[in-house]
């Protein structure tokens, strides 16, 4: 037989043989003919998070395909209080897994198991940590605000923000004002044409019962719409509250009234016209601030009244005409007395800003930084902070580093505890 009989018979059994071992699915290269390896797990990211919380974590490793799904395993075992909800593929080495942690979710250490397409399996060891979810801190309610809504709410918070708890919910609920000991809140509400829940300013009771706040049945203490006793403060000593409203038949001005109701002491009696809008007890008791506006020329002041003697002191004076700010109203003594905060708008932009000025007259405001839209503000005991509003929400103003805190997406007229 001659080579090319020999070659001519052999070349149909290689191409044969050629066919045969031909890769899988393309596959060509040093692996072919191999085969297939588990995948590997190496790290997660995070690597911990808390109960009662959905996450997405990145598994690291190699060998994923993009059918690959992960687990997350208690002593080898799958937890259904660690639910993997989807695993997204997005490279051989990286897939990210959505999960959710159940509130009672077993706290511990968890293997990272991931499963490809084929079945393969891959497992990495306590990659990932479950802890327990932080407690809520004890109840604390330094701040009180209203809530405006299809039914208004009376609430108090923590000064971080936590523990939001609504004290008495009404069809109507307004600037809410914390008696100097903290177990008293005044503040507006009532029904209009009600006789069981008239209109009127309100005082309540607080205590915290099993370390939640709660509220006594409101007591009324006067009748009347808010144009009558309009943004209660107390009195340092706690037996009074100073309002700003009517203090006669066409008479707008500044008063006080005993604690629990009873005879008005007119401190203020504005001219006819004008309207006195927002009042604040000094911390020594000796002194009442208020603004006033004279609605035909839309010219403001900003005046302090001598409790005893009624001795007015004009601080300073705003119009369309004068510097910003040219309108303004809620206002608040600091701690110390060195100080008024209030809010004032510009009438060429109708942007509201917080400013601070001396007590004494004639004084210059001067605006306090990044405090755009900023109204009804409330010192806090320290005189180092100030719960102020801003749109719909209330804020935190540090007055050290001029930055503020948001405390509750929704609220109006903070109101800070002694």
């Amino acid at each position: 037989m001659t080579a090319t009989s020999v070659l001519a018979r052999m070349t149909p059994i290689l191409v044969i043989v050629g066919l045969g071992c031909a890769a899988p699915d393309g596959q060509t290269g040093p692996e072919f003919g191999k085969a297939a390896v588990n995948p590997t797990v190496t790290s997660a990211a995070p690597a911990s998070a808390t109960q009662d919380t959905t996450l997405d974590v990145q598994v690291g490793g190699s060998g994923f395909d993009n059918r690959s799904s992960a687990q997350f395993l208690l002593a080898g075992i799958a937890d259904p209080r660690v639910r993997a909800n989807s695993t997204r593929y997005v490279s051989t080495t990286s897939l990210v897994a959505n999960i959710t942690i159940a509130a009672d979710a077993p706290v511990s250490a968890y293997d990272v198991a991931v499963t490809t397409g084929s079945g393969k399996k891959g497992v990495g060891t306590e990659l990932f940590a479950i802890k327990g979810k932080t407690p809520p801190p004890p109840a604390d309610p330094r701040i009180a605000y209203a809530v405006d809504g299809s039914t208004d709410q009376l609430m108090v918070m923590n000064v971080d923000g936590t523990r939001q708890t609504s004290l008495y919910t009404a069809p109507f609920v307004m600037s809410p004002a914390w008696s100097p000991d903290g177990t008293h809140l005044a503040f507006g509400s009532g029904i209009s044409g009600s006789t069981a829940n008239p209109l009127g300013l309100y005082v309540t009771d607080v205590i915290l019962q099993n370390g939640t706040p709660q509220a006594s049945s409101p007591r009324l203490i006067l009748a009347g719409s808010g144009a009558q006793w309009g943004y209660p403060s107390w009195s340092p000593t706690g037996d009074r509250i100073a309002m700003a409203g009517t203090v006669g038949p066409s008479t707008s001005g500044v008063y006080i009234i005993p604690n629990e109701g009873g005879t008005k002491q007119v401190v203020y009696g504005s001219p006819a016209g004008h309207q006195v809008t927002y009042s604040s007890w000094s911390p020594d008791g000796s002194r009442i601030a208020f603004s006033e506006v004279d609605n035909k020329t839309a010219r403001f002041w900003l005046q302090i009244a001598d409790v005893i003697s009624g001795m007015i002191t004009v601080v300073y004076v705003g119009s369309p005409t004068s510097s910003p700010p040219q309108n303004f109203m809620a206002l608040a003594w600091s701690p110390d007395g060195s100080q008024l905060v209030f809010e004032g708008r510009s009438y060429a932009t109708a942007d509201y800003n917080l400013y601070t000025i001396a007590p004494i007259a004639g004084a210059a405001p001067a605006m306090l930084p990044s405090t755009a839209g900023g109204r009804f503000p409330s010192w806090s005991p320290s005189g180092s902070q100030i719960a102020y509003q801003s749109g719909s929400g209330i804020l935190l103003y540090d007055m050290t580093t001029h930055a503020s805190q948001l405390l509750s997406q929704n609220g109006t007229h903070p109101n800070w505890r002694r």
